[in-house]
């Protein structure tokens, strides 16, 4: 197996963007949850930030109320400033949910800081090319071969792809396919339009949504075929059960 380093990684990725603003001042923004959960890995990839930048890189962290309130954006240079420093990079370690956007004020904040300069990390593009109405959109006939012109490579591609089918139309052939997705759901898998694979519907959750959403509902999610993967029997060994005989159980 490879070594998976991602701390190391993501660490060595900014700290190269950073050097490349060629600007030793520029600080490292950090937009985080007003509560977060995930602050052991973020106070790590600091600590690597600083390693790296031998204590020189400037690290912030703020909410999307608290960016809303302290950033400016320079109109002449669409410099992003944060007081009298210039904001290098924003690492996104909130705003990949709809609660995360609790108000206009966090909506104009992420507004604010794309508008800038500053390097993104994600940007809005590559945050939107990994929500699910984009991976629906890219099996449409016709799509991939915007992106890519050797057959060999549309082949193969392709050929990672499962059926995926968008609810935003009234026509027969999706009308026929919300049907089937109703009466058949051990078929499908009911995604809704998020960044990463949280929030799906399986088996009764699909006719029971299907059943009550309304169109723009319907709309904000798509439809995959239900990918069967190879099951295999092994066993799972339990740690701090007093009866030994549970501790080797079969799972599959």
């Amino acid at each position: 197996m490879p070594v998976n380093e991602p701390i190391r990684t993501l660490c060595e990725g900014i700290y190269n963007a950073w050097k490349l603003l060629s600007n030793p001042n520029a600080i490292l923004l950090m937009v985080v949850e007003k509560n977060s959960q995930n602050q052991f890995d973020q106070r790590a990839i600091e600590y690597g930030l600083e390693e790296l930048s031998e204590g020189k890189m400037i690290i912030i962290r703020l909410t999307f109320v608290e960016c809303a309130d302290r950033l400016i954006l320079d109109e002449k240079t669409f410099n992003l400033l944060l007081g009298d420093k210039t904001v290098g990079i924003v690492y996104f370690r909130t705003g990949y949910l709809p609660e995360d956007y609790a108000s206009e004020v966090a909506w104009n904040a992420r507004l604010l800081m794309e508008r800038s300069t500053a390097i993104k990390c994600p940007w809005i593009g590559l945050q939107m090319a990994n929500t699910k109405k984009i991976q629906q959109v890219l099996s449409c006939s016709g799509i991939l071969e915007k992106y890519l012109t050797s057959s060999n490579d549309l082949e193969n591609v392709r050929s990672t792809f499962t059926s995926l089918w968008g609810l935003e139309r009234d026509d027969d052939e999706t009308q026929e396919i919300i049907k089937d997705a109703i009466q058949n759901p051990q078929k499908y898998v009911l995604k809704p339009q998020l960044e990463g694979g949280g929030g799906n519907y399986f088996d009764k959750e699909i006719t029971e949504k299907l059943s009550s959403f309304t169109f723009e509902m319907r709309a904000s999610h798509i439809l995959m075929q239900r990918i069967r993967p190879l099951i295999v029997k092994n066993c799972l060994i339990r740690p701090f059960d007093d009866d030994n005989s549970k501790k080797l159980q079969k799972c599959s």
